[in-house]
């Protein structure tokens, strides 16, 4: 195998013969490989996208070096589709160094054709071109909102719907337990509830690991594709009541209250960023982890933000 990445590619044709044209699932997974039985771990992603999402036809690909991926992914992407088509690329791996899928220097902007949910490190947002009206979804919560109260930003967003939810990038023990969250979620997942939100949730949640500076965000055009059931759900008729739901992560996280009257939330676990909110009052967070220094922890507020704040700050 070249590289230390497993890939395949799910791809079906739209248009027989002179048959009427059908939508087609297509997917691009590339996982990071941390053991030598990865390839049991790609058996199993197969099976479940063909029997959880309805994902038809499969090649397993095993020759693509790290350095290939995104090439593939660009192609990928930019393949002509229609607006019943649906797309998602799962990639993992490190931000930097030999083993990394990351684009090499400045990517030729790509704009998705098709409905499409990028499931990968943050890098790979840079070669999208994100359409006007795209959220982020970072501090805030990704909860339903009604448009005509406000909850879709201004601008008009483009179609197809486009969700790009980001997976950590700084570590083999990171990386892989992000992997095994996605994997869970999309095991368990009854195919017309799991949307990407309820990823951005469960990747919040359920990745406890300290030491990591990763912050789990989403962008989704227009907005309420961050919570659409449609970018993962097959057609109606290949639905299968078998597949529970999956329902929100339950973390029993430690509490911990500021020392003063206000705390300051960061965007970002890096010492040297600055604040991007400031918490009114001593209502209590919930520590959810610690990042790579110690210094700072994730956390959610009484008012379903998630974001970081100086450890020494709360008692």
């Amino acid at each position: 195998m070249a590289g230390k990445f497993g890939s395949f590619a799910i791809l079906m044709l739209g248009l027989i013969a002179a048959m009427p044209a059908f939508a087609a699932s297509e997917a691009l997974v590339a996982l990071h490989a941390s053991d030598d039985a990865s390839w049991r771990r790609e058996s199993a992603i197969q099976e479940l996208l063909s029997r959880n999402l309805g994902f038809d036809e499969v090649r397993v690909l095993f020759d693509a070096t790290p350095r290939e991926i995104s090439g593939q992914v660009a192609e990928f992407l930019a393949r002509a589709g229609t607006a019943e088509d649906r797309r998602l690329v799962w990639v993992s791996g490190p931000g930097e160094g030999a083993d990394s899928p990351c684009p090499a220097g400045r990517p030729t902007p790509v704009g998705p054709t098709a409905l499409t949910l990028m499931i990968a490190p943050s890098c790979f947002a840079e070669m999208l071109v994100l359409p006007p009206g795209t959220r982020h979804f970072s501090i805030s919560s990704a909860a339903p909102r009604d448009p005509r109260a406000g909850g879709r930003p201004s601008g008009k967003a483009a179609r197809p719907p486009i969700a790009i939810l980001a997976l950590p990038s700084d570590g083999a023990r990171f990386i892989a337990r992000a992997d095994r969250i996605v994997f869970e979620a999309l095991e368990n997942a009854r195919s017309d509830k799991l949307a990407p939100a309820t990823l951005l949730r469960m990747l919040r949640h359920r990745f406890r690991e300290d030491g990591s500076n990763y912050t789990p965000t989403l962008d989704a055009a227009p907005a309420d594709a961050a919570w659409s059931r449609r970018l993962l759900a097959p057609p109606p008729e290949q639905l299968d009541e078998r597949h529970a739901a999956v329902g929100p992560g339950r973390f029993s996280g430690r509490l911990a209250w500021p020392r003063g009257r206000r705390l300051p939330l960061y965007r970002s676990g890096e010492e040297a960023s600055e604040p991007v909110l400031t918490l009114p009052g001593r209502r209590a967070v919930t520590v959810l982890r610690t990042n790579r220094g110690g210094t700072m922890a994730f956390v959610r507020t009484a008012r379903a933000y998630y974001g970081w704040v100086v450890i020494d700050e709360l008692e």
